[in-house]
């Protein structure tokens, strides 16, 4: 396989992909030792830990990252022995490039940081189907999770709803007529105050049944602002509306919290 090109496709930078490649071309062989282990859904954290526990100065996570994209190949095989198609693949191991480009946006600075999450689609726990995320839980459930570049219009989160059906059938019969359920800031019902009736969040919210409601929850903060720092209240951007309302919200020692949901 030529790396360069497939890092490409997967939507790296050139930047990332010549860290990746001077890592890869002295460490390949050392690097190779944990592809199995991050493509097995039982042994993928374990694995990813063990990784942490022998690069402890891997500060930026490059070496992880490039351990991380020699696995995705062995994960493209198994689609291909499965029969899933290579969009679907591209589709869900395009997290690595939204991760980095996340960083960007947050640090102002190219980095991977989500090496704790990045296992589960290596090891098909997690696919992208349209605009959403399905994480394929061991109780046969599903747990849906949304990609900070989906649009979440009425109509694509029907079609992925749909694919995903489709999708299941074909490939994961067990997990049919099981309970889907996500848990976000997007499903809080306090969203409602601040947002106008054809917001595309309160569109996916319509699609849930809310069972539960955390309002203490602040992890929104992270997500809504694309900051780390979830403490200075006052330096947060005010780029959209929502931002606006939401810091004033906050400033005013209200909450937006979180909920969880099942799908109707």
């Amino acid at each position: 396989m030529n790396y360069n090109n497939y890092f490409k496709k997967i939507g790296l930078s050139n930047n990332v992909i010549d860290k990746v490649m001077t890592l890869l071309q002295s460490n390949k062989e050392e690097y190779n030792k944990y592809i199995d282990g991050l493509t097995n859904k039982t042994t993928a954290e374990t694995t990813f830990l063990k990784i942490k526990e022998d690069y402890p100065n891997d500060e930026k996570s490059f070496i992880i990252l490039s351990i991380y994209l020699l696995a995705s190949i062995k994960t493209l095989e198994f689609y291909k022995e499965k029969g899933i198609s290579e969009n679907i693949f591209f589709d869900t191991i395009k997290c690595i490039s939204r991760f980095i480009n996340e960083c960007i946006v947050m640090n102002n600075e190219e980095y991977f940081d989500r090496d704790f999450w990045a296992h589960r689609q290596l090891s098909l726990k997690i696919f992208r189907i349209g605009e959403l995320e399905y994480e394929f839980m061991e109780d046969c459930t599903i747990s849906i999770h949304i990609p900070s570049d989906a649009v979440l219009t009425k109509n694509n989160i029907e079609n992925s709803l749909k694919d995903l059906n489709e999708f299941i059938v074909k490939y994961y019969p067990n997990y049919k007529d099981k309970l889907m359920y996500c848990d976000s800031w997007l499903l809080s019902p306090e969203l409602k105050k601040y947002l106008n009736e054809d917001s595309k969040i309160l569109v996916f919210q319509s699609f849930f049944e809310i069972k539960e409601v955390n309002k203490e929850d602040k992890g929104f903060i992270g997500w809504l602002y694309q900051t780390n720092n979830k403490e200075d209240i006052n330096a947060l951007r005010e780029d959209t509306s929502l931002q606006r309302k939401v810091k004033n919200a906050l400033l005013n020692n209200e909450n937006i919290g979180s909920a969880y949901g099942i799908l109707k």
